[in-house]
């Protein structure tokens, strides 16, 4: 079964989505089930919005 955006809504009542949701935390939680190709596929995609130094730092701390 499946959500849509106007169920959400019925059920925030009025509520602000970002200050009633911890949507950063569903949106990990929704990511750590992708299959590797959609994960992939993301990351390939947003690959050109990261920094090299960013990447390279995140290397040498996961190396370390």
């Amino acid at each position: 079964m499946t959500m849509t955006k106007e169920e959400l809504e019925s059920l925030l009542a009025g509520e602000e989505l970002i200050k009633t949701l911890d949507v950063k935390t569903l949106v990990l939680d929704i990511v750590r089930e992708l299959p590797e190709e959609e994960l992939l596929a993301i990351f390939w995609n947003k690959l050109p919005a990261l920094k090299p130094e960013y990447v390279r730092d995140y290397l040498y701390m996961k190396r370390s």
